[in-house]
C-alpha cells in the first residue's frame, strides 16, 4: 500500500512540473509586420510582437528567416543562432517581470527578387518563418513598394497545406492586410507579386545574366552559321564506289585529305614497308627496329623523302619506337598538310577554326550561365562564376575533337574526356534547369564539326579526292569473304597491303573480320618472332600492338 501511495505521489509531482513548464512558455497575442521594399528588391522589416511572459525567466526563440542581416531587438538580451540557412534570435525579458511585453524586431531581408520564365520579376517576401512554435492570435502586415505598381498579391502558407484567408487593401504604393483567424504554430506566411521587367534594379541575382548571355550565344551561333555559308560551304558530294585506292594519296593521309583529321605517321612506316622500302622487326622485349631495304628516290613526295633520309641518316637500321622517330613523323605530317592545302582548298576558303572558336565560346557561356543559376546571390558570386567561363572553352575544344574523330571515323577517337565533359554539362543543366539552351549549344558543337568536316571550301579536285576516299571505304565495307578469297589467290599479300588503308578509314577490325578463319601467308615486311601462319584477326591484334609501340604507348 505504501508503495502505491509513493508511486501516485511521484506521478502527481511530475504532472505538476509539466504544467508549470508549459505555463512558463510565453504567449504571442499580436504580431504586426511592416515591410519597406527598396529599388534593389531588399526589404527593411519591423516586426512588433505582443508577448505574455508567465515566468520571469521566460524566453522567446524567434525564427527570423533566410538571407537576413542587421537583426536587432532593442531592450532585450538577444542571442543570435543559425540552423541551416535560417537565422534565430533568442530573447529574454530585460527586467525579469511577469506579464505582457512588446518586442520590436528590425532586420534587413535580401535577395527577394527572381526572374520568371517570361523575364518578369517575381517579388517574394516571407512575413513569418515556418519554424514558429507558437500560434499568433492576431497577425497584421503592411508592405510599402519603391514605386507605383500594378500586381495581384498571392498569399501562401506552409506546413498545414491549407490556404490562409487574408483581407487586404492594395494601394498605388503598397498594401496592408490581416490574416483572418490568426496563425497556428509552425504556420508560415509569404506574399508573392509578379512585377514587370526592370521594376527592380537587382544586383547579384540568380539568373540575372541569363537573358544577356542567351542573346550573346544566339549571336555567336548566327555568326558561325553565316561564316560557314559564305566561306566554308561546299556543293553536295556524290560518292560512287571505287575498287582501287585513290591515286596519289597515301593511307596515312586519308584522315587529313578527307576531312582535316590527324595523320598517323606510323601508318606511313607501314606503307613504306608494303612498298618494299623497309622491313619491321620486333624482338622478344617488344622493341621495334626498322631496316632499310632499298633507297627512296623522287617517286615519293618531297616530305616523305626527307623523312626517310633523316630516319636512316646513320645507317641502314634505326629504332622505330623512339621520340626521334616520332618527331620525324610529325615533321612529315606538317609537310603533308602544306602540300595538300595548296591542292585541296580554294584561295577564297575561310578558316575552319573560326566557327569552332565561336561554338566553343558559346559552350563556355553555357557553363557560366548555369553557374549563375546555381550559385546563391552573393556579392562575390561573379568571382566564382569566372572559372566556369575559363574552363568551359578548353572543355568545348575537347568535345569538338571527339566529335570530329567520330565523324571522320578515326581509329582511336578520344571520347573518354568528352564523356566526362558531357557528364559535367548534364549535371550543371539539372541544377540550373536549362535543358533547352543546353541542347541547342550541344547541337551547335556537333554542327560546327559537321560543317567544318571537309576542312574548308574545296576546289573541284579537292571534292574529287573526298569522293575517291569515301568510295574506296564503301568498297572495302561491302566486300564479301568470297571476293577476298579470290583476291588472296591472286595476291597473297592483299590483306597486308589493304590493312593500312582500312585502319586509316576507321574500319581495320571490320575489314579483318571479313577474312573469317582464312589462314594467311606470312607477312613479307614484318618479323616479330610469332607464328607466321595466322588468321586476319590474329594479325590485326598484333598489328594494333605494333602501332601502339611505335606511337610510344605500348599495351600489354
Amino acid at each position: 500500500m505504501k508503495r502505491l501511495v509513493f508511486l501516485f505521489f511521484l506521478v502527481f509531482t511530475a504532472a505538476l512540473c509539466c504544467i508549470s513548464v508549459s505555463a512558463a512558455d510565453p504567449v504571442v497575442t499580436d504580431m504586426d509586420v511592416q515591410c519597406v521594399v527598396d529599388k534593389n528588391g531588399n526589404c527593411e522589416i519591423t516586426a512588433t510582437l505582443d508577448v505574455y511572459f508567465e515566468d520571469p525567466s521566460g524566453k522567446v526563440r524567434i525564427p527570423i528567416g533566410e538571407n537576413v542581416k542587421n537583426v536587432r531587438a532593442p531592450g532585450y538580451r538577444a542571442t543570435r543562432e543559425s540552423e541551416g540557412d535560417t537565422t534565430w534570435l533568442v530573447l529574454r525579458g530585460s527586467d525579469g517581470t511577469v506579464g505582457s511585453r512588446t518586442i520590436v524586431l528590425t532586420y534587413k531581408m535580401q535577395h527577394n527578387v527572381s526572374y520568371t520564365d517570361d523575364n518578369a520579376q517575381l517579388l517574394k517576401l516571407e512575413l513569418r518563418s515556418p519554424f514558429w512554435e507558437w500560434r499568433v492570435q492576431n497577425f497584421t502586415f503592411s508592405i510599402v513598394m519603391p514605386a507605383p505598381f500594378e500586381a495581384i498579391p498571392v498569399y501562401k502558407s506552409g506546413y498545414y497545406g491549407e490556404d490562409i484567408v487574408v483581407t487586404d487593401t492594395v494601394t498605388e504604393q503598397g498594401l496592408e492586410g490581416t490574416v483572418v483567424n490568426g496563425l497556428l504554430d509552425l504556420e508560415s506566411v509569404s506574399v508573392e507579386m509578379i512585377l514587370p521587367k526592370g521594376y527592380f534594379r537587382v544586383r547579384h541575382m540568380q539568373g540575372g545574366t541569363a537573358q544577356f548571355i542567351d542573346i550573346v550565344m544566339i549571336v555567336l551561333a548566327s555568326a558561325a552559321a553565316l561564316y560557314w555559308f559564305f566561306f566554308l560551304r561546299n556543293p553536295i558530294l556524290r560518292v560512287p564506289e571505287r575498287k582501287a585506292a585513290p591515286d596519289g594519296i597515301s593511307a596515312w593521309e586519308f584522315p587529313y585529305v578527307s576531312g582535316g583529321g590527324r595523320q598517323d605517321p606510323t601508318l606511313l612506316l607501314i606503307e613504306w614497308a608494303n612498298l618494299g622500302y623497309i622491313t619491321i622487326h620486333v624482338d622478344s622485349h617488344g622493341r621495334v627496329t626498322l631496316k632499310k631495304r632499298i633507297p627512296m628516290s623522287n617517286e615519293r613526295k618531297v616530305y616523305e623523302c626527307n623523312a626517310f633520309e633523316a630516319l636512316f641518316f646513320r645507317g641502314n637500321t634505326c629504332a622505330g619506337d623512339t621520340p626521334q622517330c616520332r618527331k620525324l613523323g610529325r615533321l612529315a605530317a606538317k609537310g603533308s598538310c602544306m602540300y595538300w592545302n595548296k591542292r585541296l582548298f580554294s584561295p577564297k576558303s575561310g578558316n575552319t577554326l573560326l566557327p569552332e572558336v565561336l561554338s566553343a565560346a558559346a559552350f563556355a557561356l553555357l557553363w557560366f550561365r548555369a553557374m549563375d543559376f546555381i550559385l546563391p546571390p552573393w556579392a562575390l558570386r561573379l568571382v566564382l562564376m569566372l572559372p566556369a567561363l575559363i574552363l568551359g572553352y578548353p572543355a568545348a575544344r575537347k568535345l569538338q575533337g571527339a566529335i570530329h574523330d567520330l565523324l571522320q571515323k578515326a581509329p582511336d577517337p578520344k571520347v573518354a574526356p568528352a564523356l566526362g565533359i558531357l557528364l559535367v554539362t548534364v549535371l550543371l543543366t539539372i541544377l540550373s534547369n536549362s535543358w533547352g539552351i543546353t541542347l541547342l549549344i550541344l547541337l551547335m558543337q556537333y554542327l560546327a564539326e559537321l560543317a567544318c568536316g571537309r576542312g574548308g571550301k574545296r576546289t573541284a579536285d579537292g571534292m574529287e579526292r573526298i569522293a575517291q576516299i569515301r568510295g574506296f571505304r564503301r568498297h572495302l565495307n561491302r566486300m564479301t569473304t568470297h571476293q577476298l578469297q579470290l583476291l588472296l589467290n591472286q595476291n597473297n599479300q592483299y590483306f597486308y597491303e589493304m590493312l593500312p588503308y582500312a585502319e586509316a578509314l576507321g574500319i581495320g577490325k571490320r575489314f579483318a573480320k571479313k577474312f573469317a578463319q582464312i589462314r594467311l601467308e606470312p607477312c613479307a615486311w614484318l618479323n616479330d618472332g610469332r607464328n607466321p601462319s595466322r588468321t586476319a584477326l590474329n594479325f590485326y591484334a598484333d598489328f594494333k600492338i605494333l602501332l601502339r609501340r611505335m606511337r610510344g604507348r605500348p599495351g600489354k
